[in-house]
């Protein structure tokens, strides 16, 4: 079982060590839950931990709906590992949304349905739990 925070003001969070193929960089991103949204997508603030992957050379994603507007994105094949409680591991391989919008520097990267609806969420007084089976998981098909 992987647990998060929930803050008030802000809403459910899940830490994930991320690596995007093309970096050689690993970055610890808060994400926030939201099973709203279809795909998950690494915003601007976060992006900028992977100063070395080369945007241009990624391929149009989905245009992401919300957020204050529609997002276009690029997807960059990448590994979100989630640390349980046991100190197991549960990391996902997907392609992810990574967007470099402009006038979206202040929203957080989001963890969508795409990720989420592989285990149970819940949410509540006690915070966020997230029971997944650990492992790796494969979600480039």
């Amino acid at each position: 079982m992987i647990r998060g925070l929930v803050l008030p003001e802000l809403g459910a969070l899940l830490l994930s060590d991320v690596r995007l193929v093309g970096s050689s960089q690993v970055s610890r991103i808060l994400f926030l839950v939201d099973t709203g949204a279809q795909h998950s997508i690494l915003m601007p603030h976060d992006l900028r931990s992977f100063s070395d992957l080369p945007l241009g050379d990624l391929q149009e994603g989905p245009i992401v709906h919300g957020l204050g507007g529609n997002l276009r994105s690029r997807i960059a094949l990448s590994s979100l590992s989630f640390r349980h409680e046991s100190d197991a591991r549960t990391t996902f391989t997907l392609p992810l949304a990574v967007s470099r919008g402009v006038g979206q520097e202040d929203l957080p990267s989001i963890l969508g349905r795409d990720v989420l609806f592989r285990g149970q969420l819940s949410v509540g007084v006690r915070g966020l739990t997230w029971d997944v089976e650990p492992g790796e998981h494969d979600l480039t098909t």
